[in-house]
C-alpha cells in the first residue's frame, strides 16, 4: 500500500502458524504482488538460484533478512555459502539488508563482527546502521543493527545517503523517517580497520559457532 510501484514481493517464512497469526490478527494483506512461501529461507533462495542457473533471469532488487532473534540465531542463514547464494539471487546491482541484535565494540559485539566480516566476504559494499543510533567506537550496548550490503563497487559515503533520503523523504517515497536512520551511519574507520574483522572468525557451513559468539560467557 506504501509502495504502488513495487511489482512484485516474495515473503518466504518457515512457520504456516506465523503466516497464520499474520493474516489473522496482523492485516498480511491479500495482494497478487505478495506471494506467501512456507519454506525454510535458505533452501528457496537455492532453490531459485538452481532456476537462475537454468537461464531464467535473476529476479531480486532487495534480499531482507529477518530471521534473527535476541536469544536464537539460526546459524545456516548466516553464513559465506548462503550469502553466496542470496548473492546468486539479485541483479547486478542488487542489495541485501539484514537486521541483527548486536554491538558494535565489547565483549557481546562477536556475533555482529564475525556476520559483518562474513558479508564483506562477499559483497563489495557493506554499511553499518545502528537503528538506536552510532554513538562511537566505545559504543558497547547491544541494540538493532543494519547490515546493508551491495553488488554496487561505489562506496557511498554517508552524506550521499543523507541527501538520498532527503530527496525521497520530500517527495513521499518513503513514508518512515529515513533521514534519521542514514544519519546513524557508522563511518568511522576504525570499525572496518582489519584487526575489527580479523580477530572474529569468517562464518561458514563448516564453523559457524553463532551461540558462543553471541552469548560468550556460556
Amino acid at each position: 500500500h506504501d509502495y504502488p510501484s513495487l511489482q512484485a514481493v516474495d515473503a518466504v517464512e518457515i512457520d504456516p502458524e506465523v503466516v497464520k497469526v499474520a493474516r489473522d490478527f496482523f492485516a498480511l494483506p491479500k495482494d497478487p504482488r505478495l506471494r506467501v512461501i512456507t519454506q525454510d529461507g535458505r533452501l528457496f533462495v537455492e532453490q531459485t538460484g538452481r532456476a537462475i542457473g537454468r537461464g531464467q533471469a535473476a529476479p531480486y532488487d532487495l534480499v531482507v533478512i529477518d530471521a534473527y532473534s535476541a536469544s536464537t540465531i539460526p546459524y545456516h542463514l548466516t553464513t559465506l555459502e548462503f550469502l553466496q547464494s542470496v548473492r546468486k539471487v539479485l541483479v547486478p546491482e542488487g542489495v541485501v539488508v539484514s537486521n541483527i541484535i548486536g554491538a558494535l565494540t565489547g565483549p557481546y559485539s562477536g556475533l555482529f563482527r564475525a556476520m559483518t566480516r562474513t558479508f564483506t566476504a562477499v559483497f563489495p559494499q557493506v554499511y553499518i546502521f545502528p537503528v538506536g543510533g552510532w554513538q562511537g567506537v566505545e559504543d558497547i550496548y547491544e541494540q538493532n543493527m543494519v547490515l546493508l550490503a551491495t553488488l554496487d563497487p561505489h562506496y557511498r559515503p554517508k552524506a550521499a545517503w543523507q541527501r538520498k533520503a532527503e530527496v525521497y523523504y520530500v517527495q513521499q517515497l518513503i513514508t518512515e523517517d529515513v533521514p534519521s536512520f542514514a544519519e546513524a551511519m557508522v563511518d568511522d574507520p576504525l570499525i572496518f580497520q582489519k584487526e575489527w574483522l580479523t580477530e572474529v572468525p569468517l562464518l561458514t557451513d563448516d564453523y559457524a559457532p553463532v551461540d558462543t559468539l553471541k552469548h560468550p560467557l556460556l
